[in-house]
């Protein structure tokens, strides 16, 4: 859906990008070609997104497995140091996908 998105923004851009600098009162009176770096901006900005979604999944994966190995900890005692260790990465990686969010949103 996001690359659908971005992939209309291109275009748009794409097609709007040729009136750059064009002589026209109109458009210079409407500030066009700072819309145009500011349209350039927000498509920057959203395709930061699918990398947040790639990271999301990531970690979701991670703590499925953790979850399974919960499970299984009745016969065999999991090493907290190693789940520290894995729970911190997830945290890690959360939190850098919260951030992402919060700068694009």
């Amino acid at each position: 859906m996001l690359s659908c998105t971005l992939r209309r923004l291109d275009d748009l851009q794409d097609h709007l990008e040729p009136l750059r600098g064009a002589d026209s009162a109109l458009l210079r009176s409407n500030d066009f070609d700072t819309r145009l770096d500011e349209l350039d901006a927000i498509r920057t900005d959203l395709a930061r997104l699918p990398g947040v979604g790639h990271e999301l999944a990531r970690v979701s994966g991670a703590l499925e497995l953790l979850l399974g190995l919960l499970l299984v900890a009745d016969t065999h005692k999991p090493d907290c140091a190693n789940l520290h260790c894995l729970l911190s990465l997830l945290a890690r990686g959360l939190t850098q996908a919260e951030e992402t969010l919060e700068q694009v949103i």
